[in-house]
């Protein structure tokens, strides 16, 4: 299956820095296989992030080509690059648009950072716009809250320890052999 990024809201009620009790909508962005797979998720890191009640108000597909960490940065900058490239089929040259987030302190500094990923990936390519997101967070699929494909049993399926103990008789048989009965004390 193939992995894609949710942008995933939630809201929920929090304190702030004068005591009040607020309510704040915060945005996360989540790598899954499925948009349940990113609730799912979702729901396993809000419940480590936050002691109260929460409510996922909304799970959309980000269209990010890829995701640029940084130890150092505070937010996350959403960059849009555009590239020409040369359609064999058609004969002609094809506008193709895509966008990366980026963490970063500011702006300028995620400019710099787009501009040396894309040096090293991309030949021809224009920044058309750079934007501060909402994002407070990005949860790659690795994180140790993976979750793991429903097929993962294909081949072989769990063992329950209920099932493990329990011997079914074929019932086409016509012998009249007893069984043997364990009992439990």
């Amino acid at each position: 299956m193939k992995k894609a990024w949710y942008t995933c809201k939630v809201k929920y009620q929090k304190v702030d820095q004068h005591g009040n009790q607020i309510k704040a909508t915060d945005a996360y962005l989540i790598e899954a296989i499925s948009y349940t797979d990113a609730e799912t998720r979702l729901y396993e890191i809000m419940e480590q992030l936050v002691s109260v009640e929460f409510q996922v108000i909304a799970i959309s597909k980000a269209n990010f080509e890829d995701i640029i960490p940084s130890e150092d940065g505070v937010d996350w900058y959403k960059v849009k690059a555009s590239a020409l490239s040369f359609d064999e089929d058609s004969g002609k040259e094809r506008k193709i648009t895509s966008y990366y987030l980026i963490c970063a302190d500011s702006i300028s500094d995620s400019l710099e950072k787009g501009k040396l990923y894309l040096d090293e990936s991309i030949n021809d390519y224009v920044v058309q716009s750079v934007a501060i997101t909402t994002i407070n967070d990005v949860f790659p699929f690795d994180n140790v809250t993976e979750s793991l494909p429903v097929d993962q049993y294909k081949e072989e399926p769990p063992v329950s320890p209920i099932a493990s103990n329990t011997s079914f008789s074929d019932s086409d048989s016509d012998s009249d052999e007893e069984t043997e009965e364990e009992t439990v004390d």
